[in-house]
């Protein structure tokens, strides 16, 4: 009765987007800014250090924790109307003490074994988000296993904006890491909500810094809406230091104050008054209007959204330190640039170049994702993937005139590089450079001789194979590390319950896995294993795992089975894959998915190993595994606890692309229930006739959850809600979760918190 009465509502629904969605089709398409006339390099590049913007953090703070708040504010994003006027655009940024609210977010420079703590705290308006949210995926919700106690649309809908702060490439613990789930709300909303990993002291954080120097960044991680809070602005540098590196800066080594610059790019699109724009399929008039999403797989879901992700998302618009196309004066020496790619699914190949694309500046790479490299690497250019860094070196020594940093990266998904160096598309062609007037331009170099400035020199140098780890121990050859266990994993393309594009992480053995199926990598505390990551999609990925620094150990081309007949498509045999809401299982809607073909007598392995290059030889964090191959990685897990791993393509880690891991030892259903407080519950009254109060007092504010069960242990009843230190009650009128109401029986309450389970018995009287 249930099923057929949401069919029947949902059917209902779809008949009124489809008219909303003939009248959107009429809707003239928004009017963008046209990157093509758009002013390039008349702004110049904010230097977060010049703007007093780093914060020295290098002494730590163990018993003072700083309060950070996230923020919508407007800022000049380098942007001009037809007319020439200067535009303004909402975003939203991080606002340090005593400092303005920016985008990107102020840098954090912190020192090794130093430990830092801060609060994130949401104080982003209550009106919505700046973008369009689509409510159909895996979303931070206050309540993700019954729907009919808070819609997840009418969550987003009432204001509601879940953050959580990640630290990219960060050794921390698994409570500070900023899980997805591990999501809270705005201060001063009506109710603060919480997601599922959530303590009391969720956004009080701790850095412990038990690594090396490195470029690091932090950024939002919301379950569901990653690419939209960063899209928005959530997102800036956490510069590590430690003793080998200040040595190195104070010897002259490596470039200095002025000269050390961190550098994020990243692609956006506006409209004609310079606001974000971000296009979301169903029913956007930028794609003609589509109609709305189909029907899902029965049974339907009760709700269905108007915005829709799309698969993957090529801005028009380059920024950098979110200033688009800006230019920078530079003197004739070396700088050091810390860059990041904090796109959304774009892939970078840079290179710096005079006007005539002769004379090219030198670069070097000294660092990767997570420390510096043995020795310094000459690069032609640098490919720059989601969520990547690259430490380098351009030597400007010796240069007059203009100089651009140009990409020839595709405006579509990378596929990798044939043998001659240019774009892959997969097939034995190949994919054009990015629109050389527009995405193909980064940012440019103004180069003076400096005659009336004294120019630092600097001695880090290619050709003398600078020692760049003389107080550190050499990163060793990853060939020959040792490792205790092989896990096999597998990049998987499916569909979901609408019939939209799904990226999916799984294994070799079961196949494709979504979100909220159960844990299947469980690395041993302390244990080193060799990740093997099969590709079995079109396109190439950055993997990102949370906690670890990886090395890459090689990547191998395998066998393709598509042209056997055997309807196996990109080595994958399509199965049904079950979707996010698969809890409780009567909500569950399916998709399609797949498990990894194995031919009985074909070789699967055909190509031969490539090892990594030469700037790939470091400490990392992410790393591109390209189609039809698997890349191999050795890491040791060195910390308890839940982590995630995933694609850092954002929109695809917002669709399924994201798999929770845990280290060590794998916790029991109520393993957070450890005793830390004791609850005692009273029901009154009890029998009741028409509702009951639940009253119980708590020692510290938490989530609370509450589940009544038959006599029989089937659940009919659950709710999760916030509740403050102090006596409450939960007010239940005795109707099930498909709101129905309950005859008289002998029904079974259980109240879970932060370390107490408290169970009861209710009885109904009708």
């Amino acid at each position: 009765m249930k099923n057929k009465l949401m069919n029947i509502i949902a059917g209902q629904l779809i008949i009124l987007l489809l008219l909303f969605s003939a009248t959107e089709s009429m809707v003239a398409q928004p009017v963008l800014l046209d990157p093509g006339t758009h002013p390039k390099f008349v702004q110049k590049l904010p230097v977060i250090k010049d703007l007093g913007l780093r914060i020295d953090l290098t002494a730590g703070n163990p018993t003072t924790p700083i309060t950070v708040n996230m923020v919508e504010t407007t800022q000049k994003l380098g942007l001009f109307d037809a007319l020439g006027n200067q535009l303004k655009t909402r975003v939203w940024g991080y606002q340090f003490p005593g400092l303005p609210v920016t985008y990107p977010g102020a840098t954090i420079v912190a020192m090794k074994d130093q430990v830092i703590k801060i609060n994130w705290q949401n104080t982003l308006p209550t009106t919505g988000h700046l973008l369009p949210v689509d409510v159909n995926l895996h979303m931070a919700h206050p309540d993700p296993t019954t729907y009919g106690q808070y819609p997840v649309d009418q969550f987003y809908a009432d204001g509601y904006i879940p953050t959580v702060t990640h630290l990219h490439g960060g050794h921390t613990v698994s409570d500070s890491d900023g899980l997805p789930e591990a999501w809270y709300t705005q201060v001063g909303m009506p109710s603060l909500y919480k997601g599922l990993f959530t303590g009391p002291n969720v956004e009080k954080y701790t850095y412990d810094n038990t690594q090396e120097a490195a470029t690091l960044w932090y950024h939002d991680h919301a379950l569901g809406i990653t690419r939209l809070n960063v899209y928005a602005g959530l997102a800036g540098f956490y510069l590590l230091r430690d003793a080998n590196e200040n040595q190195l800066i104070a010897d002259g080594t490596l470039p200095r104050g002025d000269y050390e610059i961190e550098m994020v790019i990243q692609d956006r699109d506006f409209d004609a008054t310079g606001q974000l724009f971000l296009p979301a399929k169903d029913l956007d008039p930028f794609f003609g209007g589509t109609v709305a999403l189909p029907t899902p797989v029965s049974p339907t879901p009760p709700f269905v959204g108007l915005n829709t992700i799309v698969a993957e998302y090529f801005g028009n618009f380059i920024l950098v330190n979110g200033k688009a196309w800006p230019k920078h004066k530079v003197y004739q020496t070396k700088y050091r640039f810390r860059m990041l790619n904090g796109s959304d699914s774009r892939v970078y190949r840079l290179k710096i170049q005079d006007a005539t694309g002769t004379i090219f500046v030198p670069m070097m790479q000294i660092g990767s994702d997570d420390g510096l490299l043995n020795n310094p690497v000459s690069l032609n250019e640098l490919i720059l993937a989601p969520g990547e860094r690259a430490d380098i070196v351009v030597d400007f020594t010796g240069l007059k005139g203009l100089f651009t940093m140009v990409n020839t990266g595709p405006d579509e998904p990378f596929k990798g590089l044939n043998f001659d160096g240019t774009n892959s598309d997969g097939a034995g062609g190949f994919l054009p450079v990015a629109n050389p007037l527009t995405t193909g331009q980064i940012m440019q170099f103004q180069a003076f001789p400096g005659k009336n400035k004294k120019v630092p020199t600097f001695t880090v140098d290619v050709a003398a194979s600078t020692d760049l780890r003389p107080q550190l121990s050499a990163i060793p050859d990853p060939a020959a590390l040792s490792f205790s266990k092989t896990t096999q994993l597998v990049l998987f393309e499916g569909t979901d319950e609408y019939g939209r594009l799904q990226p999916m992480l799984g294994t070799f053995d079961e196949g494709s896995k979504t979100w909220s199926e159960d844990i299947t990598e469980n690395p041993a505390l302390d244990g080193t294993e060799l990740w093997e990551v099969y590709n079995a999609t079109a396109d190439a990925h950055p993997i990102h795992l949370h906690l670890v620094k990886f090395q890459i150990l090689n990547r191998e081309q395998f066998t393709s089975y598509d042209n056997l007949g055997l309807n196996i498509i990109g080595n994958v045999q399509p199965r049904p894959q079950i979707q996010h809401n698969s809890i409780p299982e009567e909500l569950a809607t399916y998709g399609t998915g797949g498990k990894f073909f194995l031919h009985p007598t074909t070789p699967f392995v055909a190509g031969s190993l490539t090892p990594p290059g030469d700037n790939e030889l470091g400490y990392k964090d992410t790393f591109v595994v390209p189609p039809g191959h698997v890349g191999r990685l050795i890491a040791t897990f060195d910390l308890p606890g839940r982590y995630v791993w995933h694609c850092h393509i954002l929109s695809h880690e917002d669709h399924e692309m994201m798999r929770p891991f845990h280290v060590g030892p794998m916790p029991t259903a109520n393993a957070r229930m450890v005793a830390t407080q004791e609850v005692t519950t009273e029901s009154f009254p009890n029998p009741f006739q028409t509702s009951t109060q639940i009253r119980f007092e708590l020692q510290k504010d938490q989530n609370i959850d509450f589940t009544v069960f038959d006599m029989q242990g089937k659940m009919i009843y659950h709710n999760l809600d916030y509740y403050r230190e102090g006596k409450n009650a939960i007010f239940w009128d005795g109707f099930d979760k498909d709101g129905k109401i309950l005859q008289t029986g002998v029904y079974l309450y259980r109240l879970q918190g932060d370390g107490f389970e408290e169970s009861n018995r209710l009885v109904i009287e009708r």
